[in-house]
């Protein structure tokens, strides 16, 4: 087997941060409102002739987001509709393929913590994975409810051909796991991490069953397709990688492939976060570019006719793919968890609000509305030139933005003329910046205060 060489070190010291994000949106409520367009709060009167009455002014919506935080995992269900997995919103979605309508909701109140995958069983149970909490849950058909623990990071979930159940770990782990569809007999594991090797794969996302018996997905982190020999149902349980289970690369060259699916002819597909679709032989490994969507893709099912169904985890939306590769917007995408705001005046062209919205930083005309651009922010910024990092906290500075990022790790001056970063300051969870004076101070979750970003002393 091909050795698998990964350039971890950069991305290991996010993985606290990324825990805290999704901690954080478990712990906070999320409740729904249906605001009107525009609220006036009207003058108040006052028997007082000296007293100067309160302002009139007016609250008018500005923009609005998607209907989903975020589109992750998914399946068609027995009814026919789509079953969609959402982290941010801690919530399995039901819908309907054709018009959008959301038809239920599972969340909190159904063990539905953060899901990132999902799949239906043989027996038309429903089975997700929630990533921070480590869980694989399981609803049957007549809604009862059971979980388990596997381990930190459990992402992919499927069904071999024969009604085996597997699932992988990402981000927070790496290894691949045989589970027992009633959720009672201990996880199997496959391929596990060591000490001597803690990231034994890569971060093996979505994947899925052929026809011959192996496991085909994508590596993540590591940038490849591979096929996995999952071993045969009883195998002992594995004391170090690929003693159970062998692994082959099949494929390179992506950026971040985020899920591999059959079609019904037996056709890999391989979607990279990049936008860009591919067709992969799985015996030479050939890549074929099928289509290119939208940056931001994270999974995608087909249905037994063939009809391409696929979510974009950064906008939100679902969509069909046609035939020819164009998309069919089911439930459309914007803002998806949108936290910090900032506005820089305009002369001509109005005022542009800004928004720190987690994977983007969107751009808005203040008048209209009217969303004018959308900047990816990275989890990992490249180094040269220094790339955005994911937007959260945002505050003016003249004519630039101070993006602050507990996400990240980081602070960010950034140009919005040339969309250059300007200054960049590593720190340990920074909650909220704004320019003082001719420095930059910051609010730290890790560091625990107010410091001067330019060398963390404490304020």
């Amino acid at each position: 087997m091909k050795a698998l060489e990964k350039p971890f070190s950069r991305f290991l010291g996010t993985l606290p941060f990324l825990a805290l994000l999704f901690l954080a949106f478990s712990c906070s409520p999320d409740p729904v409102a249906e605001p009107s367009k525009s609220a006036v709060k009207p003058v108040p009167t006052s028997e007082d002739p000296d007293e100067t009455p309160e302002a009139t002014y007016a609250v008018t919506e500005v923009a609005r987001g998607a209907v989903l935080h975020g589109a992750n995992g998914l399946d068609i269900g027995p009814d026919g509709h789509l079953y969609i997995a959402s982290v941010v919103g801690e919530e399995i979605v039901v819908m309907n393929r054709s018009d959008g309508t959301i038809i239920e909701r599972f969340g909190k109140e159904m063990g539905v913590k953060g899901p990132d995958d999902l799949v239906f069983g043989p027996d038309g149970s429903l089975y997700w994975t929630d990533i921070i909490f480590g869980e694989v849950g399981r609803m049957t058909p007549d809604g009862v409810v059971t979980k388990q623990f596997v381990a930190p990071g459990v992402n992919p979930i499927t069904f071999s051909p024969d009604g085996r159940l597997f699932v992988g770990l990402d981000f927070l782990g790496d290894g691949l796991y045989e589970l027992d569809p009633n959720l009672l007999d201990p996880p199997r594991p496959i391929i596990i991490s060591t000490p001597e090797n803690p990231f034994p794969l890569g971060f093996l996302n979505a994947f899925d069953f052929c026809t011959d018996g192996f496991l085909y997905g994508p590596l993540f982190a590591a940038n490849l397709v591979v096929k996995v020999d999952v071993g045969q149902a009883g195998d002992p349980v594995s004391t170090s990688p690929f003693t159970d289970g062998t692994v082959q690369i099949l494929t390179d060259g992506f950026s971040n492939p985020a899920s591999a699916k059959f079609d019904p002819k037996g056709v890999l597909h391989v979607l990279d976060q990049t936008g860009a679709v591919f067709k992969v032989s799985i015996k030479t490994g050939e890549k074929t570019l099928f289509t290119t969507i939208e940056p931001g893709l994270d999974n995608m099912v087909f249905d037994t006719d063939g009809t391409l169904f696929m979510t974009n985890n950064d906008e939100g939306w679902v969509a069909e793919i046609l035939p020819g590769g164009q998309a069919r917007i089911i439930s459309p995408g914007g803002m998806i968890a949108p936290s910090g705001v900032a506005v820089l005046a305009g002369a001509n062209d109005g005022d542009k609000v800004y928004v720190g919205d987690i994977y983007r930083l969107r751009q808005f005309n203040g008048q209209t509305g009217d969303q004018e651009n959308a900047y990816k922010g990275y989890l990992i910024p490249e180094e040269n030139p220094v790339s955005l990092i994911q937007p959260l906290g945002l505050s003016a500075d003249g004519n630039n933005l101070i993006v602050a990022s507990w996400f990240s790790g980081a602070v960010q001056v950034w140009d919005s003329q040339t969309q250059e970063v300007l200054e960049h300051y590593a720190l340990g969870a920074p909650i909220d910046a704004i320019r003082f004076g001719e420095g930059i101070i910051v609010s730290d979750l890790t560091l625990g205060g107010v410091l001067w970003a330019s060398d963390q002393s404490m304020i």
